[in-house]
């Protein structure tokens, strides 16, 4: 059974290993929050708390995954959240749903991608 900081570690190291992604954001993935001063585009990834699924003991994860960019930039967010459909698609990631919205503090677009993943 995978904990949330193994799953934190494969969804970055499956991100991260994408030349692709790689292109775009370059190493900033961060947990829970963009870091001070780091610059446009970035992501920022929370694991959710398990929640049972069975009774034998399987668990299912939420993983938010939210692609931060310039408020110029929301075609590019729109292309770069296909981009990240693509490489988890694969993965034992399970897309849910996903959403585009601006964030009104920063000023800057930001597009939820909610996934699960399952452990037994």
């Amino acid at each position: 059974m995978s904990t949330e900081k193994e799953i934190a570690i494969l969804l970055k190291d499956t991100l991260q290993a994408d030349a692709e992604f790689t292109a775009v954001m370059d190493d900033k993935v961060f947990p829970l929050y963009g870091s001070q001063g780091v610059s446009y585009p970035f992501v920022v990834y929370r694991i959710n708390d398990a929640e049972p699924i069975s009774k034998d003991g399987g668990e299912s994860y939420g993983v938010d995954i939210m692609l931060c960019f310039d408020e110029s930039k929301y075609s590019a967010c729109l292309d770069f959240k296909n981009v990240v459909r693509g490489i988890l698609s694969s993965t034992p990631f399970s897309f849910e749903r996903s959403e585009v919205a601006v964030d009104e503090e920063t000023e800057s677009i930001v597009c939820t991608m909610e996934y699960s993943i399952i452990n037994f």
